[in-house]
């Protein structure tokens, strides 16, 4: 052969199609693999929700504390200017000569 002969030469390796690729329903139900199947789906339901309400869960915990922080901040601004107002009222103390 010449190089350009090899060159055009490919090695494919030969796999044996496995059983299980070709399994009808029947198969699978009298093997179990539809029940379990049906287990593995109600599993992932199970944990998609559970993980759904903790996602609520959290999220109502921090809107709830930014409302929190908000208030806490309208307060301490409210009495800021409560001070600030009341120290502008107040006549200041003159000196008598």
């Amino acid at each position: 052969m010449t190089a350009a002969g090899q060159a055009m030469v490919v090695l494919v390796p030969i796999r044996q199609k496995s059983a299980m690729t070709f399994v009808n329903d029947k198969d699978a139900e009298l093997m179990g693999l539809v029940d379990e199947e049906k287990e593995r789906l109600a599993q992932v339901d199970k944990d998609k929700q559970k993980e759904m309400q903790l996602k609520a869960s959290d999220l109502a915990d921090l809107r709830a504390a930014r409302k929190e922080l908000k208030r806490s901040r309208q307060e301490e601004d409210r009495a800021r200017k409560e001070a600030l107002y009341e120290s502008m009222a107040k006549p200041g103390k003159e000196e008598e000569f």
